[in-house]
C-alpha cells in the first residue's frame, strides 16, 4: 500500500518584508526645469554685484519670467545648470538654464530684480567743480533698478570734486566725483620731504597738472633741476 506523504509547507515571507524589499530595478532620478535653480543663481550673482558696488544692508526682490516652452520640456536626468547671459539692467536680467544630458535642452529666463539698500547721496545741490565737505554727503535708503559703483561711506566724498551738477538726494557714484586738480602746470608749488619727524621744503614749479596721488614732473626753483614727484596736497608734492 502506497504511503501518503503530506506536502512540505511553503515558506511565506511576511508582508512587511515584501513591502520593504528594494525593487529589482530603480529608475534614474530626474530633475525637472526648476525656477529655484535660476532664482538661486540670480540671487548669488546679485549678492556679488552688490558687494562690488559697495551697497549696504541690501534687500532683494526677484521675479522670474520663465519661457513658455518650459512646461512642455521633458525631465532632465542631470542637475540643471544655470549661467548669466545678460546682467546689464536689474529690470531685465537674463539667465540660461541648461540640461547637460545627451537629450537635454536650453532655456532663457528673464529675471526682474529690485534692490533696497543704504546708499550715499548728496545732502544738498552741488555745482560742477564743487569740492565736497563732510556736510555734503549722507546715508539714505533707496530702491534701486540699476547698479552703479557708489561710495562705501559718506567720508569718501570729502575732498572730491563734482564732475557735473549734482542734485540734492542724488546717489553719489564714482562717475560724478573725481579728485580735484591740486597742482597746475606753471604754478608755484612746495616740494616737501618728511622723515622721522623732520620736514624739508623747497620752492618749485609744476610742469604738469596733477591730482592727489599722481606722479608729475616738477622743477626745483633753487637748483633748476627737474624731477618726478607725487602730488600730496594743494600746491604740494613729495618724493615719488
Amino acid at each position: 500500500m502506497a504511503l501518503f506523504t503530506p506536502p512540505r509547507p511553503i515558506a511565506l515571507l511576511p508582508l512587511a518584508a515584501l513591502l520593504l524589499s528594494p525593487p529589482a530595478f530603480t529608475a534614474p532620478a530626474t530633475v525637472r526645469p526648476s525656477d529655484d535653480a535660476v532664482r538661486a543663481e540670480a540671487s548669488r550673482w546679485l549678492q556679488n554685484a552688490l558687494g562690488n558696488a559697495g551697497l549696504r544692508d541690501a534687500q532683494l526682490r526677484l521675479r522670474l519670467i520663465p519661457p513658455r516652452e518650459a512646461a512642455a520640456l521633458p525631465p532632465c536626468r542631470e542637475a540643471v545648470r544655470v549661467e548669466a547671459l545678460d546682467t546689464t539692467s536689474l529690470s531685465r536680467l537674463r539667465f540660461a538654464a541648461r540640461c547637460p544630458a545627451p537629450d537635454g535642452w536650453h532655456l532663457a529666463y528673464t529675471v526682474r530684480a529690485e534692490v533696497d539698500a543704504r546708499v550715499v547721496v548728496a545732502s544738498r545741490p552741488l555745482a560742477a567743480g564743487a569740492i565736497l565737505t563732510e556736510d555734503d554727503a549722507s546715508w539714505t535708503r533707496r530702491t534701486l533698478y540699476e547698479l552703479e559703483s557708489g561710495l562705501r561711506e559718506p567720508a569718501e566724498a570729502v575732498g572730491l570734486g563734482a564732475t557735473r551738477p549734482i542734485k540734492a538726494g542724488q546717489i553719489l557714484t564714482h562717475k560724478l566725483l573725481e579728485s580735484p586738480v591740486l597742482v597746475k602746470r606753471g604754478e608755484r608749488i612746495e616740494i616737501v620731504a618728511r622723515k622721522d619727524g623732520v620736514e624739508v621744503s623747497v620752492p618749485g614749479e609744476s610742469l604738469e597738472n596733477g591730482r592727489r596721488g599722481d606722479i608729475v614732473r616738477v622743477k626745483n626753483s633753487a637748483s633748476g633741476k627737474s624731477l618726478r614727484a607725487r602730488v600730496t596736497g594743494h600746491g604740494e608734492v613729495g618724493p615719488e
